[in-house]
């Protein structure tokens, strides 16, 4: 299949046992830049996003790659072409160098191709001198940087983000998004944010979830004079409100 320019979910439902987690969502991205995905805590957009990456499959409703449903056999290919970083992402007991060349080593890359691509990640991201320290060592600013150079290393045609800065320093923040907005000048990145700051500086595009439902999609100007009592509340940084009484 040719590079992924576009996907499409046609509405998209996902239930666990007795708990509607995504309402029929309708939702298209393509070519590049940066979806965002906000909402309250407890809205769906992680499951969002790992229905997005072919992590999970929906109860119901289809998914659209470069116009093609996604069946089985696609689901598996494409995967390898998808990568996605979990806000708190798991790590091998081993140093950095290790952490991030693995996925490059089970592709079975020539080796001379593996240590360029780390190079090059490990400069991106300043982790340079980091290379030979074990991951219990490192700060979580410094564990977060390698969790994305990590996925850059692989050169997917998508990037799956779920809250990458959250509780990051203004230092590690800066670095993150930088490269975030590097690879969505030619990629799409396609992210969770809690923070509406980070959507005013990178994204292109926004959706809003609350409850499951996709209550509105469309260029950050959504947010400068939101229409929906939600997305208004969620804005103005109120908390305390459960998803429903939005």
């Amino acid at each position: 299949m040719a590079a992924i320019i576009m996907i499409d979910l046609k509405n998209v439902t996902k239930e666990f046992s007795d708990t509607l987690a995504l309402n029929h969502i309708n939702l298209h991205f393509d070519n590049k830049g940066v979806f965002t995905i906000i909402g309250p805590s407890g809205a769906g957009k992680t499951t969002l996003l790992k229905i997005l990456a072919l992590l999970l499959k929906p109860t119901k409703g289809k998914i659209f790659v470069n116009n093609v449903n996604v069946d089985n056999n696609m689901r598996h290919s494409l995967r390898r072409k998808f990568t996605m970083v979990f806000q708190n992402a798991l790590f091998f007991n081993s140093n950095v160098h290790d952490n991030i060349s693995y996925g490059l080593k089970i592709r079975n890359l020539p080796s001379d191709e593996v240590e360029k691509r780390i190079r090059d990640v490990l400069k991106r991201f300043g982790l340079i001198e980091l290379e030979k320290k074990l991951m219990s060592e490192l700060s979580v600013g410094q564990m977060q940087r390698v969790s994305l150079a990590r996925a850059f290393v692989l050169e997917p045609d998508i990037l799956f983000l779920d809250e990458p800065t959250a509780n990051l320093d203004p230092e590690n923040n800066s670095i993150m998004e930088k490269e975030i907005l590097s690879f969505s000048k030619t990629k799409p990145v396609v992210m969770s944010t809690h923070n509406i700051m980070q959507i005013y500086r990178i994204a292109d595009r926004v959706a809003f979830l609350s409850d499951g439902s996709l209550i509105d999609i469309g260029e950050k100007g959504i947010l400068e004079d939101p229409q929906d009592e939600c997305i208004k509340r969620f804005v103005a940084g109120e908390t305390g409100y459960l998803n429903n009484n939005c």
